[in-house]
Formats: C-alpha cells, sequence, structure tokens
C-alpha cells in the first residue's frame, strides 16, 4: 500500500492524495502536465492516488487549470487567500507569492485543506508552476469480512 510505488511488486494506491497547484496566469494545460509530469518523476509518486486538486480562487477561472484536471478527471476546490491562511502546518513561504495573492503560499495550503490532512508532498517549483501533495486521513480495514451467517 503505497503512493510511491518501486520495484517488481503488487502496488495498491489509496486514492487520497490532493495535489495543490500554483501558477502564473495564462498557463496551459500543456505546461501544467508537463510540469506534473516531472513532479511525479522526480518524486516517484503514482498519479493514480491523486482524488482532487486545489489553489486558490484567484485561479478559478484559468482554463488551462481546468483543461488540465478535467483530463485527469479531478474536481476542483478553490479557497480565498483568508482561507489558506487559516491551514495548520509549517510551510514554504514566498514573498513574492504573498504580495500577488495575499498568502505566502498556495499550493500546500490548499492542498491541506483540501485533504483536511497533512503535507506529504512540499512545494516543488518549476517554470511559473508549484505544486504539493497533501494526504487525506486514512485507515485501511484489513479485517475479513464474510456476509454468510
Amino acid at each position: 500500500l503505497t503512493l510511491t510505488p518501486t520495484g517488481e511488486a503488487l502496488h495498491l494506491i489509496p486514492r487520497i492524495a490532493v495535489l495543490g497547484v500554483g501558477c502564473k496566469r495564462g498557463t496551459t494545460a500543456e505546461k501544467l502536465e508537463t510540469a506534473f509530469a516531472a513532479f511525479c518523476a522526480e518524486h516517484h509518486f503514482a498519479s493514480q492516488g491523486i482524488v482532487r486538486a486545489a489553489s486558490i480562487d484567484l485561479k478559478k477561472d484559468e482554463p488551462g487549470l481546468a483543461t488540465f484536471c478535467r483530463a485527469h478527471g479531478w474536481e476542483m476546490d478553490f479557497y480565498t487567500a483568508a482561507a489558506l491562511r487559516t491551514a495548520k502546518g509549517h510551510f514554504t513561504s514566498s514573498g513574492f507569492v504573498q504580495s500577488i495573492t495575499g498568502v505566502d503560499n498556495v499550493c500546500e495550503r490548499a492542498a491541506v485543506l483540501a485533504a483536511d490532512g497533512v503535507l506529504f508532498i512540499p512545494k516543488w517549483a518549476r517554470d511559473g508552476v508549484t505544486l504539493a501533495v497533501a494526504l487525506a486521513p486514512f485507515a485501511p480495514d484489513w479485517r475479513w469480512k464474510n456476509d454468510e451467517p
């Protein structure tokens, strides 16, 4: 049971991850896809574990972000800067992001809020795109269930 499969074995990948996304205005779906592929490769992360994506409400009308998420079948959660500031945890702060959005970090905070969980992969930045992954609380139940009386 893993989100970072390696080796020749059966890997069960739970759908418990939320992708936090930050990007410059006008970022294309193709650019997001390229960044996401590199992010997954560098972290040995199984993209099948993503259940949804999240960002700041300033991005809710970004066509590239909408197309990227739709292509993966992910719903999107959007948060105001004030809501993002309420996220619990330690986050990678950026003065530049603060000056543009009103909050010091978008991708990590959005992922944590949408997952109602903890940061798993911290902020990763490349070519105007920032990504992070948070995990929703998860407790597998391995007990055998027999429907017979």
